[in-house]
């Protein structure tokens, strides 16, 4: 069987359709039929191929597995509309890889509680910031803050080695209005953080 095959290439539905002659054998399903088309023109996917009987009817839904002599006589049309999928948006990370930023000398630091150790960073006016603009990372010997935006610099503070062992899980900070608060989680209640950052004494351990 004969049949006129109209096909619509994606995003161009309102262009003239590219036409083909094509020999249809009776027991051809239509999916056959978009697995020939997609053979002939590559940027189609199958799975997107839309057919209708006429160009002002309706689709044919459900119609894949259908024997495409069911729909269509000798020498009659064939509408394809062929789509692509929609994109799907990405939302991006921040890459923080080129800022530059200045380093927080100032800094209190003291014991919490059995439990806790904390940082202050005196910042004026940096609630007005957000939590969005700081970026907070907790290692089990480090840790790093990070603040965009503030006042039109980025700053940073952090530690490369802490004095004692740290649960990261644990561990977090809170943005106030005119502070940061560090709190950092001890591994172990009986550590000793007389130190924010690792000093070696007189007879301890090295690690």
């Amino acid at each position: 069987m004969k049949l006129y095959i109209h096909i619509y290439l994606p995003n161009a539905h309102k262009s003239a359709p590219t036409t083909i002659i094509h020999d249809t054998p009776n027991d051809q399903t239509f999916s056959q039929l978009y697995n020939e088309i997609h053979k002939i023109f590559s940027e189609i996917n199958p799975s997107y191929i839309r057919a209708y009987q006429n160009l002002s009817g309706k689709q044919l839904q459900k119609c894949e597995n259908m024997y495409i002599s069911s729909f269509y006589n000798e020498n009659e049309d064939v509408y394809l509309y062929c789509d692509l999928p929609r994109p799907v948006k990405v939302v991006e990370q921040q890459d923080t890889s080129n800022i530059q930023y200045t380093t927080i000398e100032k800094y209190t630091f003291y014991e919490y509680d059995e439990n806790r150790v904390r940082v202050v960073l005196e910042l004026p006016e940096v609630g007005k910031i957000g939590k969005d603009n700081i970026q907070a990372r907790f290692f089990q010997r480090s840790f790093e803050i990070k603040i965009h935006n503030y006042k039109g610099k980025n700053l940073r503070f952090g530690s490369g080695k802490t004095q004692c062992k740290i649960d990261p899980d644990q561990s977090r900070f809170m943005l106030k209005d005119n502070k940061i608060i560090i709190s950092i989680r001890k591994f172990q209640k009986t550590d000793n953080w007389f130190s924010l950052h690792k000093t070696k004494t007189i007879g301890g351990d090295s690690d």
